[in-house]
């Protein structure tokens, strides 16, 4: 029939019964050929779909073994907060070092400083950074008393006199005092780059071990996501294979 899906079938006979039998078996046969036929090609695609997806199936399975393998192996659990935690422990190791840079290098300037006067008290005194401290400034105070002391005494009694003897006395004792304090100061302002110079080295060794620990922990990351993508993209080709089968 023109423009259609239809067909008609005829076949002359002087038995009409005969007649209605062989047009309606040609079409009974051609239907049943056709359905055989799709059925042939289901079959066929079932059964390849059925090896890929087995196929399909052992390579998840073996991609979620490895995956797991590797995890208890590393005894990973959740690296990405372990990940965040060490980065911020690193950036904060950074932080302190740099900080331990500055006051190391401000330390050895003074350091360096009081080393090139070590041997001369007055060189000291001479030092901002000595003489501004505030005990140096008090005892350097009392000793231009006693020594003014003395040169007013010196111009009224004699060097054996009493008054004279004890104002001299006075002023060696504060003089004494003064430079076991500046004494005292050099040796604390030693020992605080010293200290300076060991936090720094401290932390950079701490920076450095902190570092290498992210670093590997970076490697069992990226290592893992890599297993995690085999799996994932194997099971949605599994996934997809398996509904395709299912429809088919």
């Amino acid at each position: 029939v023109a423009k259609t899906h239809l067909i008609t079938i005829t076949f002359k006979s002087e038995s009409p019964e005969l007649a209605a039998q062989v047009a309606n078996t040609v079409a009974e046969v051609y239907i049943e050929s056709h359905l055989e036929a799709k059925l042939l090609m289901t079959e066929t695609a079932s059964s390849w779909l059925n090896e890929r997806l087995s196929g399909l199936k052992t390579k998840l399975d073996t991609s979620e073994s490895q995956l797991q393998a590797y995890q208890n192996q590393e005894q990973l659990v959740d690296i990405d907060g372990v990940k965040s935690i060490e980065a911020k422990e690193l950036q904060e190791l950074n932080s302190q070092l740099s900080e331990a840079r500055q006051l190391r290098k401000k330390t050895e300037n003074i350091y360096k400083l009081i080393q090139s006067k070590q041997s001369n008290n007055q060189a000291l005194l001479s030092l901002p950074e000595v003489l501004n401290h505030t005990l140096i400034q008090k005892v350097n105070e009392a000793a231009q008393v006693s020594r003014t002391k003395v040169s007013e005494l010196q111009g009224i009694y004699g060097p054996k006199h009493p008054t004279m003897i004890a104002a001299q006395s006075e002023l060696r004792s504060v003089n004494n005092n003064l430079k076991q304090q500046v004494s005292i100061l050099v040796s604390g302002i030693n020992n605080e780059y010293l200290t300076a110079k060991a936090n720094e080295e401290t932390l950079k060794e701490a920076v450095k071990e902190k570092g290498q620990s992210f670093r590997e922990l970076s490697t069992l990351d990226a290592r893992q996501k890599e297993l995690k993508r085999e799996v994932e993209s194997n099971e949605q080709l599994y996934n997809a294979f398996f509904t395709r089968l299912k429809e088919t």
